[in-house]
C-alpha cells in the first residue's frame, strides 16, 4: 500500500478524519479542508516521482552494444 497506492492513502486519511469527526473530533470544515489539501499536495508529489521518466537510460542494440538514449520531457 505505502509507496504504490497514493489514492488509497488519501482515501484512508479522509475516511479516518470522517470517522474521527463522527466520534467527537472537533475540527472546523476549514481545518478538515486544510488537512485534506495538505495530504493531497504531499501525495501528488509522490505520484509525480513515480511517473516521471528517467533523464538518461541505457538500452542495448541488436549487437549487444550499449547506447545512451535521451528521454524527452513534454
Amino acid at each position: 500500500m505505502f509507496g504504490r497506492e497514493p489514492a488509497m492513502i488519501l482515501g484512508a486519511i479522509q475516511a479516518l478524519l470522517a470517522l474521527g469527526l463522527s466520534f467527537g473530533l472537533h475540527l472546523s470544515p476549514g481545518q478538515f479542508g486544510a488537512i485534506m489539501a495538505a495530504a493531497a499536495a504531499i501525495l501528488s508529489v509522490v505520484v509525480r516521482q513515480q511517473v516521471t521518466p528517467i533523464q538518461n537510460r541505457t538500452v542495448a542494440n541488436s549487437q549487444g552494444d550499449s547506447l545512451q538514449q535521451q528521454t524527452q520531457r513534454s
